[in-house]
């Protein structure tokens, strides 16, 4: 796999834990003076959406569901994933049953790897 900035957004928001809709969001916080800076890109979905497949594909980071906290077998993870129904927030989409994504005990070397490559170009 080759790692691009998009690689790198979704693994900073796996590092924290993210749900997958929030994965599209990015990432903002407040300057000194109180002005909202990017941290992060939003991304459009679909993007987004091939960088995770690419990272859980890779076993870089795992999908699982927010409720019982079970991790997804590759398969599952792929098939949440590619439903449109799970990139939309649970009021949204009526659903019960959701979907976060953290990076894995061995996605931390690909994450440092990722930050070594693109942490520069997003340091707000």
């Amino acid at each position: 796999m080759q790692l691009t900035p998009t690689h790198y957004v979704v693994l900073n928001l796996a590092i924290d834990e993210s749900s997958l809709w929030a994965l599209t969001w990015g990432a903002h916080t407040y300057d000194r003076a109180g002005k909202l800076v990017e941290i992060l890109p939003r991304l459009a979905r679909d993007d987004a959406r091939a960088a995770l497949r690419d990272l859980v594909a890779s076993y870089t980071v795992e999908l699982y569901e927010q409720a019982s906290l079970r991790t997804l077998p590759l398969p599952d993870a792929l098939a949440a994933i590619d439903d449109d129904a799970n990139w939309l927030v649970p009021a949204e989409s009526g659903r019960e049953i959701w979907y976060a994504v953290v990076v894995s005990e061995t996605g931390y070397e690909t994450y440092n790897q990722a930050h070594s490559m693109f942490g520069k170009q997003f340091s707000g």
